[in-house]
């Protein structure tokens, strides 16, 4: 550990990658996310999305669904690499 205060300005959380540093086969992990019902619960207040096939499990599995269907921009939202730490843990093969 260094002895030197720190620095805001000088700090560097992540390694920058550009275009010219990725090769072709390069992969990112990410962690696995579990959605819950509280996830579902705070999308659809934020979007206003009532939809019961959201928030009724037992209106899903009469329509033929095991489990409630998450709404397409929670999945875009979850699913989004950047949004999360990964490129810290450096998880690639």
């Amino acid at each position: 550990m260094s002895n030197e205060p720190f620095s805001p300005a000088n700090h560097v959380k992540l390694r920058s990658l550009y275009f010219d540093d990725l090769e072709i086969g390069r992969q990112f992990y990410i962690a696995s996310r579990t959605m819950t019902s509280g996830l579902f619960a705070a999308f659809q207040t934020a979007s206003g999305d009532n939809h019961p096939i959201h928030y009724d499990a037992e209106y899903c599995r009469r329509h033929g669904h095991p489990d409630l269907l998450a709404h397409g921009f929670q999945i875009l939202i979850q699913s989004a690499a950047g949004a999360g730490d990964f490129p810290m843990w450096w998880g690639i093969r």
